[in-house]
């Protein structure tokens, strides 16, 4: 088994390697050396789907969080709880592997590799947080709940980083589709995990994928808000391209995906509800 120091180290690790990527190495490397921070990569790079620049503040929820799912996994047996059944630990080490080799992709410009990182990191996070669906009340909302979020967070950071792929190869009309099509695709994974989370019996709620939705519909809120009081996005070409009728149609269908996520989510739970599940299962 994996043991306690490993799941705190590589998380340790994860974020020295985020917080160097995102400062040029601590300030090791200067400016003009092929290393961009954050700010400037935004600066570089738009698409039609960045978000505005509040929405990154979910990192900050996300990492305290996750210090303190960690605090509670390192005093905790390892013989209880969900997250050290079969191979969680394996997923945990996965999503921070994927989180670190993507700080440094995306510091150096390397995109379509920084998005294949970051849907690593959704994908192995999604499987570890639907993986401890029947965890207990205290390590759902101290360990999978931050899971969730950060599962849901960056399944919207990797269709983010697609279209910033796009918008280096294609014009204007088809970064337009792939920006509308981002909007359903995230709306329809989002309800997705909520239906299959949901109606599964040994779910320990219903609205055990809540966290994830709220990430979705938070990054979606942060794209229609760009679009409607555009910043970061007017870098963008096809900003330009598409004109103000298309942009406003873009806000229309992001901002539609988002009240759609949300409300169907909803839906889905008092229908599970209706058939007999309980509003909160939570043990």
């Amino acid at each position: 088994m994996i043991s306690k120091l490993v799941v705190v180290g590589v998380f340790v690790l994860q974020t020295v390697l985020v917080f160097g990527g995102n400062s040029r190495l601590f300030g090791l490397l200067q400016p003009g050396s092929g290393w961009y921070t954050n700010v400037e990569m935004s600066q570089r790079y738009a698409s039609l789907v960045t978000p505005a620049r509040f929405a990154f503040a979910i990192w900050g929820i996300i990492y305290s969080w996750e210090i303190v799912a960690l605090i509670y996994l390192a005093l905790r047996p390892t013989a209880d709880g969900m997250f050290w059944k079969a191979s969680n630990p394996n997923l945990w080490l996965a999503a921070n592997f994927f989180q670190g080799i993507w700080a440094l992709l995306f510091a150096t410009e390397r995109l379509l590799l920084a998005a294949l990182a970051l849907a690593g990191i959704a994908a192995s996070l999604t499987c570890l947080a639907f993986s401890m669906r029947a965890a207990d009340t205290l390590e759902y909302w101290l360990v999978a709940a931050p899971l969730w979020l950060h599962a849901g967070w960056t399944t919207a950071a990797s269709i983010v980083n697609i279209n910033l792929v796009l918008s280096l190869v294609s014009d204007a009309a088809t970064q337009c589709a792939a920006a509308h099509a981002s909007a359903f695709v995230a709306c329809f994974v989002g309800l997705g995990i909520v239906v299959i989370s949901s109606g599964d019996s040994s779910s320990c709620s219903v609205l055990v994928a809540t966290p994830l939705v709220a990430a979705l519909c938070w990054a979606l809120s942060a794209i229609r808000i760009e679009l409607k009081n555009p910043d970061l996005i007017t870098s963008s070409v096809a900003y330009k391209e598409i004109g103000e009728v298309g942009r406003n149609a873009l806000e229309i269908v992001v901002g539609g995906c988002a009240i759609v996520l949300a409300s169907g989510s909803l839906l889905i739970v008092l229908v599970q509800i209706a058939s007999g599940r309980g509003w909160l299962e939570l043990k």
